[in-house]
């Protein structure tokens, strides 16, 4: 709809998008939207119109080192986030097919990704290590073995006993 106004040679600049638009760049966009060819702006007498005649120089702006040392604070964290990941090392996909948990980095990355799933079902206790969640051997049956041994009020339990009795 727009650009058929356009082309026909129906268009207004009293919309509010035009109010901060220069009286001088609204002749220039009047003449290169001319319906008639013969009488529409050539590329070289638009560059001559006053619009691109009154735009001065870019002057270099004064030195300011404060926003110099940011801008190399930047660039140096940016160059160094860039080279920490260039050195990671990386894993054959046959060795993630057959022993996930043998990488350090493969073992943090899956432990990392299954409590951020699973980690709303484990108990935000002061007691309890949440880490114990996702390691390989259940340490705390042995330390509450240790313990029992040591203190006999501390309850044994073992997996084994605890799930012989679930019924679903």
């Amino acid at each position: 709809m727009m650009m058929r106004a356009i082309m026909e040679g129906r268009y207004h600049f009293s919309g509010p998008e035009w109010s901060d638009i220069s009286d001088v760049a609204k002749d220039l966009i009047a003449k290169l939207l001319v319906v008639n060819p013969m009488q529409r702006l050539t590329a070289e007498q638009a560059l001559q119109h006053e619009f691109f005649q009154q735009m001065e120089a870019m002057t270099p702006s004064p030195f300011q080192p404060r926003r110099r040392f940011k801008a190399i604070i930047i660039i140096v964290y940016a160059v160094c986030s860039l080279q920490k990941y260039s050195l990671q090392k990386t894993v054959p996909i046959r060795r993630v097919c057959t022993d996930p948990y043998g990488s350090k980095e493969l073992r943090k990355a899956l432990d990392t990704s299954a409590f951020a799933i699973y980690g709303h079902w484990v108990k935000k206790g002061e007691r309890q290590n949440r880490a114990a969640l996702f390691e390989n051997k259940v340490k705390a049956e042995l330390r509450s073995r240790s313990k029992s041994s040591s203190i006999s009020s501390t309850p044994n339990i073992t997996p084994s006993s605890s799930f012989n009795h679930l019924h679903i």
